[in-house]
C-alpha cells in the first residue's frame, strides 16, 4: 500500500501498490514482536514508521482513493539482521497496525498486520442462502478471547467466540451485500449468502472489526447460483419390503425405493432401526437423502466386496451417487469393502484399478462430489481392505457380538 501524502502529514494509502517491504507476520498479540522483511533493509530500520489504523464506521470494501491517516511513530525496531527486522507491538490492545518506511527520495511501501486474511472457502461453488465456512487467520479481534497469560495476552483462540467480524458479497452484477455470520472464531466463519444475489462469480471479503477500510481481506471468490431445492418427500425402505434384521438381504427393497425417489425427483430414503444389508451396488439418484433413525439404531451391512463375485455380490462401490447425495444419521458397517461411497460414479479414477474392473461395479470417479454431504454418520471400513482376510476382520469387528448389540438396540423403545 503506498503512501501518497507526505508521511508527517495525513496521508493515503493504495492497497494495490507495493515498494520496500515485502511480508510482515500476523497477527501479533499486544506486547508481542512482529518479524518483518524485505529488502534494502540494512541501514533503514531507523526510518521505518509505525500507524495505529483507526476502527472508523464500516463501508463495503469498495476502494480506498478518498482514504486519509494521521501520520505514524517511529518503530520500536528490537533486533535487525540483513533484511529482516524485528519490531516490538504497544502492550496495549490488539489492534491493526500499518508499517512503512519515511525516505527523502520516494514514496515505497507499507504492510498491515492484524487485518482479516482469508484463505479459502469450504467450497468454490454454491447456491443462494447456502451456509459457507471461511478459513483464515485473525477473523476476530484476538482480545475477545477469555483464555489469558500471566500478561493478560490470549493464549488460545480455537473456540467460536462473539465478534463484530463482517462478511461482504460483491455479486457477479457488481451489488455489495452483507452476509450473516452464524459462527466466528479466529480461524473460521459460517455466514450465509444472501438470498439476492445475481447468478456468476462472487466475491467474499471479511473484516474482523480493526483497521477501518483498510481492515478488509483479499477476496476469494465463489460461484454463486439460484437455491437448488430438494424434495422432502420420505419414503421409508420398509415400505418397499425391507426387513431389516440385521441378516435378510435387503438389496432389492432398498433399490425399489431409490428407484421411487428417481421417480419423485429426489427425496429421503428412510432406514427405521435395524441393520440392512445389501449384496450389490445401491444406485443413489440425485437429489436424494439415505437417512437413519439415529445412527446408533440405524445400520447398513455392506457385502464382502472384493471376494464375492462367485456369489453374484458385486459392491466394489457400495452407495454411488449419481448427482447430489447424502447421507445423515446411519451406521455403515463397510470393513469389507473396496468403496464405501463414490459422489458422482463417473470416469475411472487413474489408480490401480485394473484388477477390480472385471467385477460387474461402477467404477469410482471421484473428480467432482459436489452437492454431496455425510453429516453425523458412522463408518467402519478397513484401510487394507484389497488384502484383508474375512477371519481377520471379524476377530477384529466382532461382528457377531456387533450384531446381537445392535439386536437390542433396534428392538429398544
Amino acid at each position: 500500500m503506498m503512501l501518497k501524502e507526505k508521511l508527517d502529514e495525513d496521508m493515503e494509502i493504495q492497497p494495490e501498490d507495493l515498494s520496500g517491504l515485502t511480508r510482515a507476520e500476523s497477527p501479533i498479540p499486544a506486547g508481542g514482536l512482529c518479524v518483518i522483511t524485505g529488502y534494502g533493509l540494512e541501514h533503514s530500520q531507523r526510518h521505518l514508521r509505525m500507524l495505529i489504523l483507526q476502527n472508523e464506521p464500516l463501508s463495503f470494501p469498495e476502494g480506498y482513493s478518498n482514504l486519509s491517516l494521521g501520520s505514524g511513530e517511529q518503530a520500536n525496531v528490537v533486533q535487525q539482521h540483513e533484511n529482516v527486522l524485528t519490531v516490538s507491538i504497544p502492550n496495549d490492545k490488539f489492534a491493526a497496525y500499518a508499517f512503512y518506511f519515511e525516505g527523502n527520495e520516494k514514496l515505497t511501501k507499507s504492510l498491515v498486520i492484524n487485518k482479516a486474511r482469508l484463505d479459502w472457502l469450504s467450497t468454490e461453488n454454491s447456491e443462494t442462502e447456502a451456509t459457507i465456512r471461511a478459513f483464515g487467520r485473525a477473523l476476530v479481534n484476538l482480545d475477545l478471547y477469555p483464555l489469558r497469560d500471566e500478561a493478560d495476552h490470549p493464549v488460545s483462540f480455537s473456540t467460536y467466540v462473539k465478534s463484530e467480524t463482517k462478511v461482504a458479497v460483491k455479486d457477479a452484477a457488481g451489488v455489495f451485500y452483507w452476509a450473516e455470520t452464524t459462527k466466528t472464531s479466529a480461524y473460521e466463519v459460517e455466514f450465509i449468502l444472501p438470498s439476492a444475489l445475481s447468478q456468476g462469480i462472487c466475491k467474499v471479503y471479511i473484516h474482523n472489526g480493526l483497521g477501518g477500510e483498510i481492515g478488509w481481506s483479499e477476496p476469494i471468490e465463489l460461484r454463486v447460483g439460484n437455491k437448488d431445492t430438494w424434495s422432502e418427500d420420505v419414503f421409508s425402505v420398509k415400505d418397499f419390503g425391507a426387513i431389516g434384521d440385521g441378516f435378510s438381504d435387503d438389496t432389492v427393497a432398498i433399490q425399489k425405493t431409490l428407484n421411487a425417489i428417481r421417480e419423485n425427483g429426489g427425496g429421503v430414503a428412510f432406514f427405521p432401526a435395524g441393520g440392512y444389508h445389501f449384496a450389490k451396488t445401491l444406485r443413489v439418484p440425485p437429489k436424494t437423502v439415505l437417512k437413519g433413525e439415529n445412527k446408533e439404531r440405524s445400520w447398513l451391512f455392506m457385502p464382502d466386496g472384493y471376494n464375492t463375485n462367485a456369489r453374484d455380490h458385486s459392491a466394489v462401490v457400495g452407495i454411488a451417487g449419481e448427482g447430489g447425495i447424502g447421507l445423515e444419521e446411519l451406521s455403515i458397517h463397510a470393513v469389507y469393502a473396496n468403496v464405501v461411497i463414490a459422489a458422482p460414479v463417473g470416469e475411472k479414477m487413474p489408480q490401480a484399478w485394473t484388477d477390480l474392473t472385471r467385477i460387474d461395479a461402477p467404477e469410482p470417479g471421484f473428480e467432482n462430489a459436489d452437492d454431496s454431504f455425510v453429516k453425523n454418520c458412522r463408518i467402519l471400513h478397513n484401510f487394507s481392505h484389497l488384502y484383508h482376510r474375512r477371519y481377520d476382520d471379524e476377530t477384529f469387528m466382532n461382528l457377531p457380538y456387533l450384531r446381537e448389540e445392535m439386536k437390542t438396540h433396534w428392538n429398544s423403545s
